[in-house]
């Protein structure tokens, strides 16, 4: 084994044995279905749709069958860590990650305030509302009692 592997490894159980501890559970027990790389550890080419990867005794050339949204979220990109993991189906799957900028807020006037009291139940910066009467009365006195 690598000792990228043997680092990752270590820190999966590290994390499972601090959140165990964190919730006050036990330790659970790994099953070998899955492992995670990093980028030292793993490569993708995107000009043939392929991921390298360090196993335990070799490197493998491993091609991916992406959809064409997966392939537009990866080209250019250089993945940062993924996933091999075995599913139920007794197939493997790569989950791979990418750090990614989330898009810029667009500036609008459009607001809309949720009011949650009784009376009015919604209301829009343009001072539109709607009363909530309607549903009020449909509302059994039980149910009423316990949103106060």
């Amino acid at each position: 084994m690598s000792a990228n592997l043997a680092v990752r490894a270590c820190a999966r159980v590290g994390a499972n044995r601090k959140t165990a501890k964190e919730n006050n559970r036990p330790v659970r027990v790994f099953k070998p279905t899955s492992v995670d790389y990093d980028a030292r550890i793993l490569a993708y080419r995107e000009k043939d749709a392929t991921v390298s990867l360090t196993l335990m005794n070799s490197r493998e050339h491993i091609k991916l069958n992406l959809s064409n949204y997966q392939s537009g979220k990866l080209k250019g990109r250089k993945p940062t860590s993924a996933q091999l993991c075995k599913h139920q189906d007794c197939n493997y799957y790569i989950h791979i990650q990418i750090e990614d900028e989330p898009p810029t807020p667009k500036e609008s006037d459009n607001v809309i305030g949720v009011d949650f009291g009784e009376r009015d139940i919604a209301v829009t910066s343009n001072d539109d509302n709607w009363d909530g009467e309607k549903i009020n009365g449909s509302i059994p006195r039980q149910v009423k009692s316990l949103l106060n």
